[in-house]
């Protein structure tokens, strides 16, 4: 369930309002209370999730988003890095 209301969120997800963001939050919630069979009152959203072990679909999204970000300025430093040394070595090499 977790991997399609994540699916590309990294594209989506700064566009999210609230009551969309809160819809997808409440199927997550939804099936944590039919896996975890909490429809007493230990079904707090929250206990929920401390014990499935994972976290709300938002904190998962931003630290997806977030994780995106990382890993594309580390590949752009790497290609500026490889192409200032292709740069020094056809100047050298010109010389």
């Amino acid at each position: 369930m977790r991997p399609i209301l994540g699916y590309a969120c990294q594209v989506w997800h700064s566009g999210l309002t609230v009551a969309q963001s809160d819809t997808l939050e409440s199927v997550q919630k939804r099936a944590l209370r039919i896996i975890i069979y909490a429809d007493g009152i230990n079904s707090d959203y929250q206990i929920l999730l401390i014990i499935a072990g994972i976290d709300t679909l938002k904190d998962r999204r931003e630290v997806l988003c977030e994780r995106f970000l990382r890993d594309m300025f580390y590949l752009l430093a790497q290609y500026f890095i490889i192409y200032f040394l292709i740069a020094v070595i056809m100047t050298l090499l010109a010389a």
